[in-house]
């Protein structure tokens, strides 16, 4: 189903309903908009990529419709062409940045990229030994990103199609607020790729006899090895999102020196503002500081599943299992000033 998010005059979130898509005839997994808008993929148990795209009206042609369920569509979208190549649930989607591309990940060990515009596929990576539940395009174009239930991340070149990078346990000397030091690091799902970072959550820590659930930081020149981790709270991380808009870096406060800038833990002439969803919380934090500015807890019966940003990075939706949406709101400016700056 396609609902428009919108926000009433009190700056609450709330929703109308646009339209149902109706071909899938199993459970649906993924869905991901073309970073142009014209284009929708969705995928799930069948092993099958739709793509759908807006009609200006409905001509009765779909042999899928249900005319009860589509009586109060306000738009129409038809699936205009199908990928198929897995052999298994595809459980993630991630588009090129010009919306010609596609990646697939899926439980048949596979990730797989699709050229959209002649519907075939320009590679398929076969070396992972267990699900692939995420997948990353890097918005350069340079590399892809796969990262599957059996603890590796794979990082592929796109161009020649072959891996660069495999990231899996390894020892570091990281060290702690209390003086103890990281020993053993793991990072099994991928979930969000930026133009300077990536960012993975569902990682652990192993600091002498304890497990710390985490979030892993991946600057491009350093995809081999994270070069910051995010200790979590109790329960694990399970989707990273970043916000769509960059913003101006923070002035310095509590007694530094007025009007200077706050120093920012990467070298960015902007800062990206990310959400970390762990099973039962979001956490908010940002790439000046290690430690989150926003908590949100306690708010769905089941665990969190999932985050989207609206493209504006003024509503952020938080989805769970227990089938429901939940949508947080931001004020003009109450993440930061918006940047002039772009990556």
């Amino acid at each position: 189903q396609l609902w428009e998010v919108k926000r009433d005059e009190e700056g609450r979130g709330y929703v109308e309903f646009l339209a149902n898509l109706i071909r899938h005839s199993r459970p649906v997994n993924v869905v991901r908009f073309c970073p142009t808008g014209n284009i929708l993929a969705s995928a799930g148990d069948e092993s099958v990529i739709f793509l759908w795209r807006q009609k200006e009206q409905d001509d009765g042609c779909n042999p899928f419709r249900d005319d009860e369920e589509e009586s109060e569509n306000k738009e129409f979208w038809t699936c205009y062409k199908m990928l198929r190549g897995h052999l298994e649930d595809i459980y993630d989607l991630s588009w090129s940045r010009d919306g010609t591309c596609i990646a697939s990940a899926s439980v048949d060990n596979s990730a797989i990229l699709w050229n959209i515009e002649r519907g075939e596929k320009l590679a398929i990576f076969s070396e992972h030994k267990s699900f692939v539940q995420g997948v990353a395009w890097d918005p350069c174009n340079q590399f892809v990103a796969t990262l599957s239930t059996d603890r590796i991340c794979r990082v592929y070149n796109i161009n020649t199609k072959k891996v660069v990078h495999r990231i899996s346990k390894f020892v570091t000397n990281i060290p702690q607020p209390d003086g103890t030091v990281s020993t053993v690091l793991y990072c099994p799902l991928l979930t969000c790729g930026g133009t300077a970072l990536m960012l993975t959550p569902a990682g652990c820590v192993e600091m002498d006899d304890k497990t710390v659930n985490s979030s892993y930081i991946f600057t491009r020149t350093s995809l081999s090895k994270p070069v910051a981790h995010l200790p979590g709270p109790q329960k694990p991380t399970v989707a990273i999102r970043c916000c769509p808009v960059y913003f101006e870096l923070r002035k310095a406060k509590n007694g530094e020196s007025d009007g200077e800038l706050t120093k920012p833990l990467f070298d960015l002439p902007y800062r990206i503002v990310f959400a970390v969803a762990t099973e039962d919380s979001v956490l908010f934090y940002d790439t000046q500081q290690t430690i989150p500015f926003a908590l949100i807890s306690n708010i769905h019966y089941h665990r969190l599943s999932d985050l989207a940003w609206s493209e504006d990075g003024s509503i952020l939706m938080i989805s769970s299992t227990d089938g429901y949406c939940t949508f947080v709101t931001f004020d003009p400016d109450e993440l930061g000033t918006p940047s002039q700056q772009q990556p």
